[in-house]
Order: structure tokens, then sequence, then C-alpha cells
């Protein structure tokens, strides 16, 4: 299970962090990866699984938080639920 966690999860998590910062900044890729893969294993040997906790916790907020707002920009932005449903058309009558 760990090598199926760190073949699936935390590398497909440090390959998107390295895209973001390389796009952002203009960061090596590798670099990024090692970096944030060496402080986010300190990170977790420093502070143990309570700190993780507490980090999946704030980002599960985070998470919730920006969906709402997007959710609520996208609606605006094409004229609230009715202007949605009508413009998906009858395929989505079930709604």
């Amino acid at each position: 299970m760990v090598v199926l966690s760190v073949l699936a999860k935390v590398s497909i998590s440090l390959w998107a962090s390295a895209l973001v910062f390389e796009d952002l900044f203009g960061w090596n890729r590798i670099a990024v990866i090692w970096v944030v893969g060496v402080f986010t294993a300190l990170y977790t040997m420093k502070g143990g699984l309570r700190v993780v906790v507490y980090t999946d916790a704030l980002q599960t907020v985070m998470l919730i938080a920006a969906a709402v707002v997007l959710t609520v920009a996208g609606l605006r932005k094409v004229g609230g639920w009715r202007a949605l449903q009508a413009s998906v058309g009858p395929r989505c009558s079930r709604w």
C-alpha cells in the first residue's frame, strides 16, 4: 500500500506542484520536486501525524471555500441557475 500510495498519489502531487512552480516562477521541475518532497518529509517527521491531519483539515476548508466562490462566480457569469439550465437544454431535464 505504501508503494502504491507513493506511485499513485505522492508522485502526482509532486509533479503537479513542479508544473505550477515552473509556470508561475520559471523554476526547474526536478529541483521543485526535490525541495517539496524533502520539505514535506521533514514537516511530517517533525510534526507527526497530528500535523498532517491539521494540514488536511485546513486544505479541506480551503478547497470547499474555493469551490463555493467558483460556483457563485460561474453562476453569475452565465446569468444564474435558470440560465445555466436553459443553456444546457433538455438533456439534463431531470434536474
